[in-house]
């Protein structure tokens, strides 16, 4: 697929990117670290084997995350969707970071945007079991270093208790 996508590219400097999404929430936890293991051999050959240029590690910075932020659920809304808040705006720092943040300097660090729940998003029903988490100045910056960690090393997970 990758070559095809270039064959039919005008563009000499195309680069091709792929989001690692995150691991959905389990009451196993050996299955979930399974599927988390299998998930990052699989994006490890798709970058050194298939050719893609870049990985989007939002698994990784939801691992990352996790070390530190829950909201009972792993950070999902449904065990599979990130929850509203905080696991949504660490997806789109993750997203900023990694394809934005080198080309036009300017890091997810200098974008001072918060989030704290609309009303809807506090609803609890069938969509969205689980409750979110509001984003304010703590949790932004950890989301944030939760993505700093991932780039750095996309397929292993940094306990942020241990970093600055």
């Amino acid at each position: 697929m990758v070559d095809r996508i270039r064959e039919g590219s005008s563009n000499p400097d195309l680069c091709i990117a792929c989001i690692m999404p995150w691991v959905t929430n389990s009451s196993n936890e050996s299955t979930q670290k399974a599927s988390l293991l299998l998930q990052r051999e699989n994006y490890k050959f798709l970058k050194e084997r298939v050719g893609l240029d870049v990985i989007i590690p939002v698994s990784t910075a939801v691992e990352n995350l996790r070390t530190v932020l829950d909201n009972g659920h792993q950070l999902t809304r449904d065990n599979w969707h990130l929850c509203y808040g905080a696991g949504r705006y660490l997806a789109a720092c993750s997203v900023y970071e990694t394809l934005f943040a080198a080309p036009f300097g300017i890091s997810m660090f200098d974008n001072p945007y918060l989030h704290p729940l609309t009303d809807d998003e506090k609803v609890i029903d069938s969509s969205n079991q689980y409750p979110g988490i509001d984003v304010d100045e703590e949790v932004a910056l950890l989301c944030k270093k939760a993505v700093r960690e991932a780039i750095k090393n996309p397929f292993v997970t940094t306990d942020l208790n241990n970093v600055d």
